[in-house]
């Protein structure tokens, strides 16, 4: 008997070697060498709430959306992540820690009391066929924005000083909770339309809008975040995940107050505001500007070539007072 014995631990020792990663954790060894090797390094993108716009809040019965979104654990949001990039994407559930975490937009909905859109595609389509940018602009800025434009002389950003107050929170708010960035120095095309989205009545249900994100951030790479996580925390306490010891948490980023100092009256209509007129111009510029436009109307007229017309220097600066600079 004495014989069988080792034969016994090394059939044992083999299969512990073939099933070597932690089950717990993770569905196969693929997804541990991908969560050890890849999405450790990923940043996570924190969520936040606002406050102060209780107007919009209800007309979309958005209250717990737009709340504190809660804290985060960063341990169980990267196992979900891992789990999930190598699961049906056609699939509303993902294995995580022995349990089945269900991220429908059923599910997501429930979870924020949030009302579900008979045409939920509707928003993405609106995103990219959206109505004109100065309109979108009209409404948003309190200048006319510089974009940025692509080789092909497409609008890509605009700089975020141009916004008014009242949607430079809502910028914030956007890249935190449904098109999450780090990067909010630039108001992108895509976030500008979705600010117009959230300040108009265009039908959203941001359950899918959610669900696409998740599914987006699961499969990208290295440069992109760890989307939702405090969402993706509160769905897996749905199914019964509670943190474990030596779980990493991550905090909310700070509520954004937009009620501190409004451009508006509270509960008064958002609207685009008034252009300011450019500056006027001092006399010596508007007699240079009408010497010029003389001179190009008479040089049409007698057809005198513009490059004719004589330049004068500049007088002579006069000459500072004797006593300047000596107390």
């Amino acid at each position: 008997m004495s014989g069988r014995r080792p034969a016994k631990r090394r059939q044992t020792t083999e299969a512990g070697s073939s099933q070597g990663f932690d089950q717990r954790r993770f569905i196969s060894q693929e997804v541990e060498s991908y969560h050890n090797e890849r999405l450790l390094s990923r940043a996570m993108v924190k969520e936040r709430g606002i406050q102060g716009v209780d107007d919009i809040a209800q007309r979309r019965h958005w209250e717990d959306f737009l709340n504190d979104p809660g804290v985060a654990n960063k341990t169980l949001v990267r196992e979900f992540y891992a789990n999930l990039r190598f699961t049906d994407q056609q699939r509303h559930t993902v294995m995580v820690r022995g349990k089945n975490i269900n991220f429908s937009a059923r599910t997501i909905n429930s979870l924020f009391g949030t009302p579900s859109i008979d045409a939920p595609g509707e928003v993405q389509e609106f995103l990219e066929d959206h109505p004109p940018l100065d309109t979108i602009c009209e409404l948003i800025c309190r200048d006319i924005p510089q974009w940025t434009l692509s080789r092909l002389n497409e609008p890509i950003h605009f700089p975020r000083t141009t916004l008014t107050f009242a949607v430079d929170n809502w910028l914030r708010f956007v890249s935190a909770r449904l098109l999450p960035s780090s990067h909010t120095s630039e108001v992108t095309r895509e976030r500008a339309v979705m600010i117009y989205v959230i300040l108009t009545d265009v039908p959203f249900d941001i359950s899918h809008f959610l669900r696409r994100s998740i599914l987006k951030s699961a499969m990208g790479g290295l440069t992109i975040g760890l989307y939702h996580p405090s969402l993706i925390t509160e769905l897996c306490a749905r199914a019964g995940l509670e943190r474990q010891l030596g779980d990493e948490l991550l905090q909310p980023d700070s509520m954004i107050r937009a009620d501190r100092r409004l451009p508006r009256q509270a509960g008064a209509p958002v609207q685009p505001r008034q252009r300011q007129p450019p500056p006027a111009l001092r006399l010596e510029a508007r007699v240079d500007r009408l010497a010029d436009e003389w001179w190009a109307l008479w040089a049409n007229q007698m057809n005198i070539p513009m490059s004719s017309r004589p330049h004068y220097p500049p007088n002579e600066p006069a000459e500072p007072p004797l006593n300047m600079g000596d107390d």
